[in-house]
């Protein structure tokens, strides 16, 4: 039976699906963060194999598995030496020759899966942001993606800074009162806006658990507070520029479709209305879609491709199972 491996590494978590040559989904699974900016080669490839670990225990084919195409979509991976940094780091027993598999960003795999494999854009907004798009002559661009010490606007960290920010200036008296002190004070447990210092240096909060605070802002700009909703338009506004530049520097026939992804996303309208009126004023020709696959399913997907198997039933058969935990006697770890 043929068998292939997708995987979506990001900021947040690594998803792994495993599929047969037909696009049936067998099993995925949920492991760590697998961001390359953070964990390096070696914690992507931890990352990588325990969901592909889990995966092959929730499929029952047994863990000495060997797949005919694995398609890695790591977030951080932009260059050639990257791609090859990741794949070193790989065990030399994994899950298939090196020849095998294929590395890109997370973009690539959230295009594939947001459009069905079409040319268009996808912008992700998660811990980290960005925009790719591919034309139908196959010419790429990608926009954003410089990780969160010069990029990265309009994700949840980058809301989240934004965020403490606007509570530091308050606290000042630079800036006008806002209900994120509180909500932001009482999520990081301090009690005297003097002690956040302590908090945030000494000991320390990750890239994700600085972006988990970023639903507090969506909450508080539904609550009617100004400056979060401040907040949440210039991340519109941001990850509307990066749509705007893909869509400058590609050729595409006609409307674009753009799809969106991520976690901030999932916050629902207080971020999705936003970023189309932000796009719609930028880019009247773009077309808001709905992503059809999940960005593991579009690393299938693209891992299928690689073997030469493309057609609509295939496509179909990934569609069908995307939003169920269970499609088809699948199952996820």
């Amino acid at each position: 039976m043929t068998l292939v491996l997708g995987v979506d590494a990001g900021g947040t978590s690594t998803r792994a699906a495993i599929a047969d040559g037909e696009g049936r989904l067998l099993g995925r699974s949920v492991a760590t963060a697998g961001n390359l900016d953070d964990g390096g080669p070696s914690g992507v490839a931890a990352a990588v194999m325990a969901a592909t670990r889990s995966a092959l225990e929730v499929t029952g084919i047994g863990a000495d598995a060997t797949f005919d195409a694995v398609f890695l979509g790591v977030a951080g991976v932009v260059s050639a030496a990257d791609r090859r940094a990741v794949l070193d780091a790989l065990p030399t027993a994994g899950v298939a020759p090196r020849e095998r598999i294929r590395i890109d960003h997370d973009c690539r795999v959230a295009l594939a899966g947001g459009l069905a494999g079409r040319p268009g854009i996808v912008v992700i907004a998660g811990t980290g942001s960005a925009a790719f798009g591919v034309d139908g002559g196959g010419a790429r661009w990608r926009s954003g993606g410089w990780g969160a010490l010069v990029g990265d606007e309009g994700s949840s960290y980058s809301i989240a800074v934004e965020a403490l920010r606007a509570v530091v200036r308050a606290v000042d008296g630079r800036g006008p009162s806002t209900a994120l002190q509180a909500a932001m004070l009482g999520a990081l447990q301090v009690q005297d806006p003097d002690d956040l210092l302590h908090r945030l240096h000494l000991e320390g909060l990750g890239r994700a658990e600085v972006a988990a605070l970023a639903p507090l802002v969506v909450l508080a700009a539904e609550q009617g507070d100004l400056v979060a909703a401040m907040v949440l338009d210039t991340a519109a506004e941001q990850l509307a520029q990066m749509v705007d530049a893909v869509q400058r520097n590609l050729r595409f026939d006609g409307p674009v479709e753009v799809a969106s992804v991520g976690g901030l996303f999932a916050a629902g309208e207080p971020i999705a209305s936003r970023f189309r009126k932000a796009l719609e004023r930028r880019s009247p020709s773009v077309c808001m879609v709905e992503p059809e696959l999940d960005p593991v399913l579009g690393a299938c997907l693209l891992a299928l491709q690689s073997l030469g198997a493309a057609d609509g039933a295939l496509v179909s058969r990934l569609r069908s199972v995307r939003d169920s935990a269970s499609p088809s006697g699948a199952a996820e770890a």
